[in-house]
């Protein structure tokens, strides 16, 4: 695997400070989230509605901070093993832009491109 060259560009240390507080924030919004849950009396159909699609959302919601914790706390660990900044598939180094813009990117933009890819290569 090619070492990451335009790695040093930016502070891995700010990175990963970065990474750890976006990831605070989200089990801190996962405990409120928690928190907010409580018993609902339906008592017509439109609250039982009402209480279905908040669910889904809920759901929905709890799916994506999932992922991102996933890839925050993969981020981190590329950081300490000293792989962060480096695509996956194709081994060069990921644009220290794109890593500003997107911390726990794993796959440099050419990847993201390549058609032969599948889709959720392209959106991780």
């Amino acid at each position: 695997m090619k070492t990451g060259t335009n790695r040093n560009r930016f502070n891995l240390k700010l990175q990963k400070k970065r990474l750890l507080r976006e990831l605070e924030q989200l089990n801190s919004s996962c405990n409120l989230d928690k928190k907010e849950e409580r018993d609902v009396s339906f008592q017509s159909r439109i609250e039982i509605a009402d209480a279905t699609t908040e669910f889904e959302k809920n759901l929905a919601l709890d799916a994506f901070k999932r992922t991102n914790q996933s890839r925050i706390e993969l981020a981190l660990k590329k950081i300490d093993d000293g792989t962060y900044g480096i695509c996956d598939y194709c081994g060069n180094s990921i644009d220290p832009a794109r890593l500003e813009i997107l911390p726990y990117a794993n796959v440099c933009i050419n990847c993201c491109r390549n058609d032969s890819l599948p889709e959720k290569v392209k959106k991780d």
